[in-house]
C-alpha cells in the first residue's frame, strides 16, 4: 500500500481576498460583509487570543479563560453570525 506525503503550506488568499493582515490566525465574514478576525499566537494552550469585527468594531476577550483559542474562535464565529455591520469604507486616496 502506497501513501502520498501530504505538504502543508500557508493559506492563499484566493485573488477577490485581500491577504490576511500580520498576526491574524482566524477570519470569519458577518453577515453584513465585513470581517471578524482572531489575532494571537494561535497556540490552543494559551490565553491571549482577541478577535475584533472590521464593522463594528466590537472585541473579544484578550485575557482569561475566555482567550483560549478555542473560546476565541468560538466568540469570533458566534458574532459573525449576527453582526449585520458592513465594511468599513477604504480611506480615500489623498493625492
Amino acid at each position: 500500500m502506497r501513501t502520498a506525503a501530504i505538504t502543508l503550506s500557508a493559506p492563499v488568499s484566493p485573488a477577490w481576498q485581500p491577504p490576511w493582515p500580520a498576526g491574524v490566525v482566524l477570519r470569519f465574514l458577518t453577515v453584513g460583509g465585513a470581517t471578524v478576525d482572531v489575532t494571537g499566537d494561535g497556540d490552543e494552550q494559551s490565553e491571549n487570543h482577541r478577535w475584533t469585527c472590521s464593522g463594528c468594531l466590537d472585541t473579544g476577550p484578550y485575557k482569561g479563560m475566555d482567550a483560549y483559542l478555542c473560546e476565541t474562535r468560538k466568540g469570533a464565529n458566534q458574532h459573525a453570525t449576527t453582526c449585520r455591520a458592513l465594511p468599513r469604507p477604504a480611506a480615500p486616496d489623498q493625492r
